[in-house]
Parts: structure tokens; C-alpha cells; sequence
């Protein structure tokens, strides 16, 4: 859960991990991206919150638009069938569930509400991937 995007951007990961599946068997992610590439993140990408820390951190380059996914994905021969999207209304529910773990106090992490409800999904978004392993 939250790590695909750190280690499938790699262009060989995805075709070492569909050798698990059976041929024709559908793999699915669903990551934390952008609703457009950029060179420089946004200013309140990189402001400071009420909380002291900032949304933009390095790892945040491996954050990527569905049309990159798709692209990412679509260029090896062990997958078909790829399709990627952005998920309708999953901001807000990301939102509440910062809300949720901010107020249980069961964050590691300082909450990431503040910028999402800033960006107001110009920019952040969680794009679903799916495929099915070739016969």
C-alpha cells in the first residue's frame, strides 16, 4: 500500500513482477499522481503548512499523470489490455482520511490535507492502472 510509485516507474519492474501472474490475469494499481507532468511543482507544492512541513519532497518525482502510466506500461510486450485513469472523488476522500488519522493521531507523517484541499485537484490526483499479463 503507497509504494508502488517508488519502485514501478523503473522500466524493467513491471515485467520481473508479471511473471507471478498466470497468462491473461489482470494486475491493478492505484498511486498517487498528477493530473499533468511538470519541470518545477507548484508553489504550494513547496510552501510551508500550519504544520511546519511541506508537501513537495524528491520522492514526489515519481508521482506521474495517467496518460505517463499509461505510456510507462504500455511500452512492454509482457502486458495488454492497459488502461489508466484518474479516480473520480478520490481527492476529497484522501482528505477525510488525513482528517480521520490527523485526529486519531495515528499519522507517521505530517497530513497532506492542508495542500490537497489547496490544490483542489489542479494538480494532485491517484490514477488507477490496469492490465492483464500477455498469453
Amino acid at each position: 500500500m503507497d509504494s508502488y510509485q517508488y519502485y514501478g516507474t523503473d522500466d524493467l519492474y513491471l515485467a520481473s513482477f508479471i511473471k507471478f501472474l498466470k497468462p491473461g490475469g489482470q494486475i491493478g494499481i492505484v498511486v498517487p499522481g498528477f493530473t499533468q507532468e511538470f519541470e518545477t511543482p507548484p508553489a504550494h507544492f513547496t510552501r510551508a503548512r500550519a504544520n511546519g512541513g511541506t508537501f513537495w519532497a524528491d520522492e514526489c518525482w515519481c508521482f506521474h499523470s495517467a496518460a505517463w502510466w499509461q505510456r510507462h506500461w504500455s511500452k512492454l510486450s509482457v502486458i495488454k489490455d492497459v488502461e489508466a485513469e484518474y479516480q473520480p472523488d478520490a481527492v476529497p476522500d484522501w482528505i477525510r482520511y488525513e482528517k480521520a488519522c490527523e485526529e486519531a493521531k495515528t499519522l507517521i507523517f505530517p497530513s497532506e490535507a492542508e495542500t490537497l484541499e489547496e490544490d483542489g485537484g489542479r494538480y494532485i490526483a491517484l490514477v488507477r492502472v490496469t492490465g492483464r499479463r500477455k498469453e
